[in-house]
């Protein structure tokens, strides 16, 4: 997350991104096109290497959602306390204005409506 002067910019987060403990999400579920990279989604699963893993739990809320699910940002919390830290791809970015929070940032207990949300 970057901090601009009209809000913060998010980075969406694709397969291949990592945590802050060690851990990789190795297989996403949204890809943008058949053969394009894998956008990571709320539910996607973080594998650590003692073989453990733990569930991405909260995402870009209403502003970026595919199959039903938040996509998943730097900074986005997991199942056992870690957060994304980095993504190999981070050209897919959006913004929070200020004055306009992003309904669903962040927040576990969010779910976005089926089908009427997806922009992917």
């Amino acid at each position: 997350m970057q901090n601009t002067q009209s809000g913060k910019v998010y980075v969406a987060a694709f397969n291949g991104a990592k945590t802050a403990n060690g851990g990789e999400i190795i297989q996403g579920s949204c890809s943008i096109r058949d053969s394009g990279p894998t956008l990571l989604l709320v539910g996607d699963e973080a594998v650590y290497p003692d073989g453990s893993t733990a569930v991405i739990t909260a995402g870009a809320g209403i502003a970026l959602v595919g199959d039903d699910r938040p996509a998943a940002i730097i900074g986005s919390p997991l199942s056992n306390g870690d957060t994304i830290v980095s993504s190999p791809i981070t050209a897919l970015t959006f913004d929070e204005p200020a004055d306009a929070p992003i309904i669903g940032l962040l927040d576990p207990a969010y779910r976005p409506e089926p089908a009427t949300d997806s922009v992917i």
